[in-house]
């Protein structure tokens, strides 16, 4: 059933309507045979997890995953006829994999299919699992939280829940619309108050909530699953910090905010988008990807579209944007957008101005920026040493270590580029190219086991 140019669905049994397509992502097909994805990206996605618990637990961090179940996952008995989801499901197998691994993972599908009565788990309209739902997983993401936190889950005899008329997120896309019914919980104790709220173009999301009987600092990394999850996670911590998207845990944010416990929700449709190796380690600084439009300023419109269209490749647009900001930016604040935007568009010599035009101290995205504006104006050891610089500010980023590596391969020096190469891959071990530039330095030290080893991991053997 087509909904929309980027949305379609397919109406199952009892008129349950199930997601068959969000832009790149097909989660009924994908999940019809999961042999090659458990053969790809389920060791991808696994390492990126394991990565992240060593990381956190090098800092004394608690680490919390939990998968949100697609609702063909649980009520697979109410997809259309011929359609089936291959078993066990990919939210179950990587559970799976991360239990087995060390990693604390709530096994939500378990959790809920064995909680299917007459209490709706999800609904007919909606792609979400309903508050009831989430209410059972909080229970469980609680009960598996590190017990020196000292966490006290909220009582069920606190929590309410109504239903209320609603299209739904899939409801919404029929023609004509269908109106069904949304869950809605109420929640009595302790208030709670909102710190910071920012929202960008509904791709970056930062919230935080303070809550006077709650104990510890928790870092929720979320989707809109968490939705239903928030009212109860942030009754629960004294600090609760929400931030999207989902597939980025950035390491300058865990190292600023120091919180007790990282709880990360990713639903299952997800898991079958390729992951991104270098996810957790941005050039940009969170505080530029989360806060930089926070405060009212004059020229945060037009940041906020050169933002955007960064993100959407429009280099032209993307420039026009941010040289509008520029003209109300005196004191370079959103400088940064400039000077990647006239780096995208070609104006390696321009992008350089920018990175160069005021004197304060320059963060890593100004260096890295005017690193690759130097790189491709053949200056090729200062921007190597710019690129040092910026390493400089946030020590363990792999993504520049690989950068600084394969800049190091191509002008012949493997020994050096090795160090740097073996440091991306203590951050990302799943980066293949890194692997492949680590045995090409391996080969040209001598090294040739090493190599072929590399070779092996890279994927090219």
């Amino acid at each position: 059933m087509l909904a929309g140019s980027n949305l379609s669905l397919l109406e199952g049994r009892n008129g349950w309507l199930f997601l068959e397509r969000y832009d790149d992502a097909q989660p009924l097909q994908s999940g019809a045979d999961l042999s090659a994805w458990s053969q790809t990206m389920l060791p991808q996605l696994r390492a990126v997890f394991r990565a992240r618990h060593e990381r956190l637990a090098e800092r004394g961090i608690g680490f919390l995953v939990v998968v949100a179940p697609e609702k063909a996952s649980v009520h697979g008995e109410l997809l259309p006829p011929g359609i089936a989801q291959d078993l066990p499901t990919a939210s179950e197998r990587l559970t799976a994999a991360l239990g087995a691994d060390g990693i604390r993972a709530v096994d939500a599908l378990a959790l809920l299919t064995g909680a299917k009565g007459p209490v709706p788990l999800y609904y007919d309209v909606d792609t979400h699992w309903t508050s009831f739902a989430a209410y059972r997983v909080y229970r469980a993401l609680v009960a598996a939280a590190p017990a020196h936190l000292g966490l006290t889950p909220i009582g069920p005899d606190c929590v309410w829940y109504r239903d209320k008329p609603s299209f739904g997120d899939l409801g919404v896309h029929m023609r004509p619309e269908r109106k069904g019914v949304m869950q809605q919980a109420e929640v009595a104790g302790s208030d709670v108050a909102s710190v910071i709220e920012t929202f960008d173009d509904r791709e970056c999301a930062f919230q935080r909530y303070t809550c006077a009987t709650g104990r510890g600092r928790a870092l929720v990394v979320r989707d809109s699953f968490t939705t239903f999850l928030a009212p109860f996670l942030s009754r629960t911590f004294a600090e609760t910090t929400f931030v999207a998207p989902s597939n980025a845990l950035p390491d300058d944010l865990v190292e600023d905010l120091a919180p007790d416990l990282v709880i990360v929700q990713v639903a299952e449709r997800a898991l079958f988008y390729p992951p991104d190796a270098f996810v957790d380690w941005s050039i940009r600084t969170w505080r530029q990807t989360y806060l930089e439009s926070e405060a009212e300023h004059p020229a945060r419109k037009h940041n906020r579209q050169a933002r955007q269209a960064l993100k959407q490749g429009q280099w032209a647009e993307a420039l026009a944007a941010a040289e509008a900001a520029r003209a109300r930016d005196p004191e370079g604040r959103f400088i940064h957008n400039l000077a990647e935007a006239r780096l995208r568009t070609g104006d390696l010599a321009g992008a350089l101005t920018a990175c160069e035009a005021f004197a304060r101290p320059k963060d890593r995205l100004l260096q890295t920026l005017a690193a690759y504006a130097l790189w491709g104006l053949a200056q090729r050891d200062e921007a190597i040493a710019r690129l040092k610089q910026a390493l400089a500010m946030q020590p363990r980023n792999a993504r520049l270590h690989f950068q600084c590596g394969e800049w190091l391969m191509e002008q012949r020096r493997p020994a050096e580029a090795q160090t740097h190469l073996q440091a991306a891959l203590e951050g990302a071990p799943a980066h293949s190219a890194s692997w492949y530039h680590l045995g090409m330095a391996h080969h040209a030290l001598g090294v040739f086991p090493a190599a072929e080893e590399a070779f092996r991991r890279s994927g090219i053997i």
